[in-house]
């Protein structure tokens, strides 16, 4: 709870007063770390977790990318990536589109773009990350045509898209 409002003193005073640390109390951290703006704590406790042997779940990985994302530390969150199974990746929407964040954040849209095709669930959140992705990184013109059928794109569900981004950086001069 402390972690949800920002107060990451008092998370980390429960967490240090706690006898057992289970992998969904670490997780918790190092997602508030990360959500919080201090990323180093969050690979911090990532790195301590790795020295005691404790496998991380999902969730925590979201966490450890994020936390890779901001610090733009794209080959540290490739090794996290890698202590998940790939399958989590492409069937789990959450911990997908943290990849797509952490692979377009750092400047390697390909990866991104692959990571995305290869997923089995694309909801909503999935579909903007790639696309404010693209925008973001100037490549909405490319985006428009890797994006296959769009002329076939249902358009009540295209209605649902909440991506202003996307049509800000279309009409952008230059």
């Amino acid at each position: 709870m402390y972690a949800k409002c920002g107060n990451m003193e008092k998370a980390r005073g429960v967490f240090d007063g706690m006898l057992e640390k289970d992998i969904v109390t670490r997780g918790a951290m190092i997602q508030g770390y990360a959500l919080n703006g201090l990323p180093r704590e969050a690979m911090g406790l990532f790195l301590q977790m790795q020295r005691e042997n404790v496998k991380p779940d999902c969730y925590t990985v979201v966490g450890v990318l994020a936390a890779c994302t901001r610090l733009g530390a794209l080959e540290l969150g490739e090794w996290a990536r890698e202590l998940v199974d790939r399958d989590e990746f492409l069937c789990n929407p959450v911990v997908g589109t943290a990849l797509i964040d952490l692979y377009a954040n750092c400047g390697s849209m390909a990866r991104a773009w692959e990571v995305f095709k290869g997923m089995k669930e694309k909801d909503r959140v999935v579909w903007n990350a790639i696309i404010s992705r693209f925008a973001m990184n100037g490549y909405v013109n490319i985006f428009w045509t890797l994006w296959p059928s769009r002329e076939n794109w249902d358009q009540t569900r295209w209605e649902h898209f909440h991506c202003p981004a996307l049509w800000l950086y279309s009409c952008w001069p230059g």
